[in-house]
């Protein structure tokens, strides 16, 4: 997710890993952030019945 300054990782029915520049990122900063977010999030729940 994106909003302004913030980008953050979904993580179900609420906001995970969480990056808040306060200001709006350039496209080549993006990957780099996100890469992050996800070395931060914890490993998602298997899904019921797999």
């Amino acid at each position: 997710e994106s909003q302004g300054g913030r980008l953050s990782l979904g993580d179900g029915w609420r906001t995970g890993v969480t990056r808040d520049k306060g200001a709006q990122w350039q496209p080549e900063e993006v990957g780099v952030a996100m890469a992050q977010i996800l070395a931060e999030a914890p490993a998602p729940q298997r899904v019921w019945g797999s």
